[in-house]
């Protein structure tokens, strides 16, 4: 449970200052509390990510990642 201050701000203006956070903070973050990660569930915090997939997995990131996540790309760009 957190405190009565972290607890009386909106998950909206949590949201808002992730916005300025590098990817790997967000991540950190997700990590600290419930209440961050409702937070960090906001698609406007991922509008970007980039995957780095190991050789050996890429034709099996091709056929799931689209397939399972389709409804939240707009653009794939997959690095082996």
């Amino acid at each position: 449970m957190g405190s009565i201050w972290q607890d009386s701000i909106p998950l909206e203006l949590i949201s808002e200052i992730f916005k300025y956070l590098p990817r790997k903070d967000l991540y950190s973050c997700y990590h600290v509390c419930e209440r961050w990660k409702r937070a960090l569930d906001n698609a406007e915090l991922w509008t970007k990510v980039t995957i780095y997939v190991d050789r050996d997995f890429v034709g099996l990131s091709v056929k799931i990642l689209p397939h399972k996540y389709k409804s939240l790309m707009n653009i794939v760009h997959i690095y082996a």
